[in-house]
Formats: C-alpha cells, structure tokens, sequence
C-alpha cells in the first residue's frame, strides 16, 4: 500500500513549511533515508529524508507552496502501484523525437545507397525538432492559460449575477416592509387620534417651588427627561443628535421612540442607497461600500468588470496604488517572522512577566579576557557574550528554579543546562543552543557559538541545533545598547537581557575611579521564578563574573 509523504514538524516551533525543492521527481525510485525534498522552515532551510522505500508515485504539493505540518505532500507506493503513472517530459533541449516510421526494405535501400546523407537527414530533423519543442510548449501553456483565464472570467460573471440578484431580493423585500409599515401606522392614526397630554395644574391659593415643573438646564443644552435618558441609553441613541419637542425643548420618550424608529430603518435604506449608487457609477454594491469604507471617488477607478464595470477587486487594487504613491508597500511574513509574532504574542499573553535589573564589575572579566585571548586569530577569541553565557550556565547550577518550566500547573525541573543564544538572522531572530553549557569551557563554548551564529545566518541549522534551550541569553550591548528588556520564550521561565559595557565613574573608598560597568535584566516568569529566586541567580552571575577565574575550564 502507498505511503503518504506529510510534511514533518522539524522543530517545536514549526506548524508549516515552504518546499524549497524536490530532490526527486516522479517516476524515481526512493530508499528510505535518502534525500526527497528542501524545506524552508520557521528557523532554517531543511533537507527532508524519505521514510519508506518505492517509487515516488505522486508530488501534491509544488515547489514553493508553503504546506502545514501533517499535511499530505507526496505519495511513495510500489513498482505495481507505479505502473499507472507518467514520468515528467524530458526538457526541451534533451527530447528525442521518434523517428519517422518507413518500409524496412526502403531503410535497407537508403543505408545501402547513401548511408552518410541518412545520417544527415536524421540529424536535421531531430535539430528542427528540438527547435520546434519549446515553441510547441510555449502554444500549449498559453492554450492553457487562456482557458484558465475565460473559466475565471465565467466564475466572475457568474459571481457578479449571483450579487446583484441577492441585492434586488433584498431591495424588494424592503420595499414591501416599508409600505407594510406605513399602511399600518395610518390605520393605527385612524383608530387612535392623539390625545394633548394633560397640563401641570398649580393652585394658585399655595406657593410651589417652581423647580418641580421646569427643569433647569445649561445654555445651549437640551433637558432630557429620565424616562427619555433610559430609553437612549437601552438602544444606543447619541442624545447629542436629538432635538426635544418637549416643553422647553425638552427630550421626551417619543422622541428616543422616534430615534430608534430611524435607526432600525437606517440599515435596509443603506441597502437601497448601496444599490442606487451602483447603478449610477456602474459598479457592483460590493466595490460601492467598499470604496465608502476606504474614502475612494470611484469616478477615479478604472473598471475592469463587464463594460467597464467597477469591481471590488478594482477598487482594492487603486487603494493600494494610493498606498504606494503614499510611500507605503505590504510584504508578506516570512514562515520565520510569522512564528515569532505568534511566539512573542503567546509569551505576553500567557506569561505573566517581572524584571530585575542589576549592575555588574566587569574590570577582572576584561583582565581574563585579555589573558585567553593573547596570541589567538580573531576567529578563535573568546568574546563577553561567551563568558556570560558559561556564567549563567554556572548560576544556573545553583539556582535550579531558574532553569525549570511551568507545564499545565505543575513546575517540570529541568536537569540539563542548555542556553540559549540570540542570534541575528536577516529573516528574523534564530536561537541557536549550547546543550550543557555548564559542563564547557569558555573556549568550546566560543568555537560553537560562532559556528552556530555563521550557519544560523545561512539557515543551514539542523533542527536539534535550535530546539530544547532552558535559558536564553540575549545580548545587545555590541551594539551600544545600555539596557532593555526580553520577552520570554515559551517553554522557559527566563531570559537574561544584556546591555553595552561601558567605563564609568565610579566612587570607591572614597575616591572616584574609572570601571568597566555591564547592566543586566532579568525578566521572569512570576508562577515559577519569585523576586528572591530571581534576586539570587543575579547574586550569582554577579559573583562569577567579577570572579572569573573558574568560567574558561570546563565543569
């Protein structure tokens, strides 16, 4: 039985995948382990293996699509399953036309008699058919799209139809409603004259404070009676907009009635106008309300529709043309960006974050770098980077709480160190991982790093070179940054965010001297990490670095 191809999930981030390329094409036999396809994902381009040996039977989906993860792809299935399918043309340039069928005796005939202007005869047609191949292909794929473009001018049309008929139903039915309406309200006049509202009787043998029957009100500011104001608020009514017909101007029940009368016809009568305006600039209800919506004289848009129709799809493409003589382009996420804006958005959403800040003495961690590095190339020195991350690796050892997750209202312990390095990717931000970081010295943890950040940058990491990280350090102090904090990534309970080293004036015993400062934030996650947890991984890290002597061997 045939095996599915799925697109497979190669890393924890990943929900879907851009086939690059198909190493295989139909037709090809497979073994199980060998290379079928490219795949770009969120993190790194990725080189698929098979998992089933056969023939590569079916490709559903092309190069370039981008495909969730499970989702059918392909299909491997055996010699017999095979037999039933076509190998892809041959390009062009490689085809070889069957040769024109004649009598055996006449070939005979011909090899015998002139066999070097047979071969002559063959070579020039097979050249006229290699030169006649790409036209052939040429006519057939605008044959092609020619077709595909009148069935989607027919769907359009038909579309179209469909709209304009709901339109009129509607309008119809409107109409009805409205002469429904007013028939009744004359019959309901005719059975029931209004009758004057009783006046206010003030007996003139008593004094009565006159504030009882007359509102007070502000200038140029409507009363509005609390029955009236109740009644406004329940459906909605902007008080501002009504003028009262009460005694002083007053706004009274019927007028909110009134009010909210108008507004429930408000809806079909924009219908009407929707269809009216339609019909007078030649376009269709869909593109007049959309063009309403986005501030568009359509008087200004060219129709692409039946005659010259205004459609929707019309009047999208002139705002976007405004878009762009304003200065503005859209452009799609790449699969990298989109998972981190759902990561980040997840993160904030879930996590609920705190920070500690805390500044550190950097003078011995200089002095030791200085030391390791004498005599080295650049490409094997130890940077900062690479001394905080053994440190907070380290510090991690001691304050293990730092190092754990929160799953599903328990806490999972984690017992491998694996940190984090963010890294900058011109798709975006990848995190390659030094898997226990506490267990390395400086100097392996230099030699990975850097090779890790070079191929990070190619998207040549495998999946297990950016996934399972416990901590995450995030570094922007290269780039004069004094201080700022992290987001977490889920799945961890801290990141440590680190700013520029810089020489400040410092006062110590009394006397004002120059020293190499670093500001650090820790940002935690508050349902593992608590301050005083927090405050004490800092004390560590702190304590390492400003006594670093341990942190280039190896634990």
């Amino acid at each position: 039985m045939a095996a599915e191809v799925i697109m497979p999930r190669l890393s924890d981030t990943m929900e879907e995948g851009r086939i690059i390329k198909w190493l295989k094409k139909v037709g090809d036999p497979v073994k199980e382990g060998e290379l079928l396809l490219e795949v770009e994902t969120d993190k790194a381009d990725i080189e698929v293996e098979a998992f089933d040996t056969g023939i590569l039977i079916e490709i559903t989906a092309e190069e370039g699509e981008t495909i969730k993860v499970g989702e059918k792809i392909g299909l491997i299935g055996s010699k017999e399953e095979a037999k039933g399918i076509r190998k892809p043309a041959a390009p062009a340039e490689e085809a070889h036309p069957a040769k024109p069928e004649r009598p055996p005796r006449a070939e005979k005939a011909e090899e015998e008699e002139k066999p070097e202007e047979s071969a002559a005869v063959e070579e020039i047609l097979e050249e006229e058919a290699k030169a006649e191949a790409p036209e052939k292909e040429k006519a057939k794929r605008a044959t092609e799209e020619e077709k595909r473009k009148r069935e989607e001018e027919q769907r359009r049309k038909k579309e179209e139809r469909k709209e304009e008929e709901r339109y009129r139903r509607e309008e119809e039915e409107r109409r009805k409603e409205y002469a429904e309406e007013a028939r009744r309200r004359a019959e309901e006049l005719k059975e029931k004259p209004r009758r004057p509202e009783p006046a206010v009787s003030i007996h003139m043998d008593q004094r009565t404070a006159i504030d009882k029957f007359v509102a007070r009100r502000a200038p140029g500011k409507a009363t509005v009676s609390p029955l009236a104001r109740e009644l406004a608020q329940k459906h909605d009514i902007d008080l501002s907009q009504i003028t009262g017909t009460g005694p002083g101007g007053e706004i009274v029940k019927r007028d909110i009635e009134q009010a909210v009368s108008a507004k429930a016809k408000a809806g079909p009568a924009a219908k009407i106008e929707v269809l009216r305006k339609a019909r007078e600039v030649r376009a269709t209800p869909l593109a007049v309300v959309l063009a309403e919506r986005e501030g568009v004289d359509l008087e200004e848009v060219r129709g692409t529709g039946i005659d010259g129709r205004i459609r929707e799809t019309d009047v999208k493409a002139y705002v976007a043309r405004r878009c762009n003589e304003r200065g503005e382009e859209f452009q799609e996420l790449s699969l990298m960006r989109k998972t981190i804006a759902r990561r980040m958005t997840l993160s904030k959403q879930t996590i609920p974050h705190f920070y500690l800040n805390m500044t550190i003495d950097m003078d011995a961690a200089v002095e030791l770098r200085k030391k390791l590095n004498e005599g080295k190339k650049d490409e094997e020195k130890i940077s900062y980077n690479d001394l905080i991350v053994k440190a907070s690796a380290l510090a991690l050892e001691e304050v293990p709480e730092v190092n754990s997750t929160f799953v599903e209202e328990k806490v999972r312990v984690n017992k491998r160190i694996n940190v984090g390095i963010a890294t900058a990717t011109p798709d975006g931000l990848v995190v390659p991982v030094i898997m226990d970081a506490n267990r390395k010295s400086a100097a392996d943890i230099a030699r990975e790093a850097r090779d890790k950040a070079e191929r990070a940058r190619k998207r040549k990491l495998r999946p297990d070179e950016y996934s399972n990280a416990t901590f995450t350090v995030s570094n922007l102090g290269m780039f004069g940054i004094d201080h700022f904090t992290a987001i977490i990534d889920p799945g961890q309970s801290a990141i440590l965010a680190v700013g520029a080293l810089a020489q400040e004036p410092v006062v110590v015993d009394g006397q004002v001297r120059p020293k190499n400062l670093m500001r650090v934030t820790l940002s935690c996650d508050h349902r593992v990490v608590d301050g005083y947890v927090g405050t004490q991984f800092l004390i560590k890290l702190r304590e390492l670095l400003e006594k670093p002597e341990t942190l280039h061997a190896k634990s």
